[in-house]
């Protein structure tokens, strides 16, 4: 299962995806946790060190070396965020042998969380963090998952995600504060998501929540079928940041672990089939390989990087 979390900057979606994964971890699904916001703290949050993040351009040519692999049709450095895999390419899958897992740092029994990371001190004022972003797309694209497999991404703010490919998930888990500029903000994203066609996969969680008030004006502002929950402000969460501790499962009370059971549950009837997630990827390289920005970047005719014999995995 794919699952994201997304939300106005400040929301509380790194600290809700970091737990929810501690907690799915902990239900025994196979989870690794991908960070993809320009301000990544999720590792920093679960008291791991990440060492390597997935921007570094040796890193970034290490995993498009690799899930370009033996496809003739696919140049590892001409991959675009939306390049698909074909035959011969190299696939993320979540067994220790595969080389990408390696760049992941381990947390609670089994999870892994990678980084993308953020800007680098030669890129002020004139680099963009979409430019970084397509690594992430890349192996989200060539991710194969099993039945238990769970992959969590720590996504970009506010509406960021239709920039990309990265709202094409199972669960697209909106992080809203009651506040009246984080619901405007979940307002344009779901017209958004409607146009794009994803707004039955779009749930919110509303944190942060500590008043009547606050829920009767959630609850007047948004449809009832996407709420939920309500999460009140966690103090032992609170407490445990400002003295630099990370946080741990024992930190999810009941009301919490029902909301992110309601995820899980989401998520497997909601599931995107390995053949529709490869047709919008197809579909959606397409369009990209046309811009004229590519043309100029890389090469016209990147479209013949998509694979018509190719068939992918369940």
């Amino acid at each position: 299962m794919r699952i994201a979390f997304l939300g106005k900057g400040g929301s509380g979606k790194t600290t809700l995806s970091a737990l929810f994964s501690l907690y799915a971890d902990s239900k025994k699904y196979r989870t690794n946790l991908l960070d993809v916001d320009v301000n990544s703290h999720t590792a920093e949050v679960l008291g791991v060190a990440q060492t390597e993040v997935l921007s570094h351009p040796k890193i970034t040519e290490q995993i498009t070396t690799f899930l370009a692999g033996s496809n003739p049709r696919v140049q590892a450095a001409e991959m675009l965020n939306t390049t698909p895999p074909g035959g011969g390419s190299g696939r993320w899958m979540f067994d220790d042998d595969n080389p990408i897992n390696s760049l992941g740092v381990k947390f609670g029994k089994q999870a892994r969380v990678f980084t993308l990371g953020s800007y680098k001190p030669n890129e002020i004022g004139h680099a963009c963090h979409h430019g970084t972003q397509y690594i992430a797309e890349n192996m989200l694209s060539h991710a194969v998952l099993a039945e238990d497999d769970l992959l969590v991404v720590d996504s970009v703010a506010g509406n960021d995600s239709f920039a990309n490919s990265l709202y094409m998930q199972d669960v697209l888990v909106f992080v809203l504060k009651p506040e009246r500029e984080g619901v405007a903000v979940f307002k344009r994203y779901f017209e958004l998501a409607k146009e794009a066609g994803v707004a039955g996969r779009v749930r919110v969680i509303v944190n942060q929540i500590i008043s009547q008030r606050q829920m009767e004006f959630i609850k007047k502002e948004l449809p009832a079928e996407v709420l939920l929950g309500f999460v009140e402000p966690l103090d032992d969460v609170i407490d445990a940041r400002l003295d630099n501790k990370a946080l741990i499962l024992e930190m999810i009370n009941e009301n919490l672990a029902k909301i992110f059971d309601k995820v899980l549950e989401f998520a497997a009837k909601n599931r995107i089939s390995a053949a529709e997630y490869y047709r919008y990827i197809v579909d959606l390289h397409q369009r990209v390989s046309q811009e004229k920005w590519v043309h100029g970047a890389y090469r016209a005719g990147l479209e013949d990087q998509v694979d018509p014999e190719y068939k992918p995995c369940a």
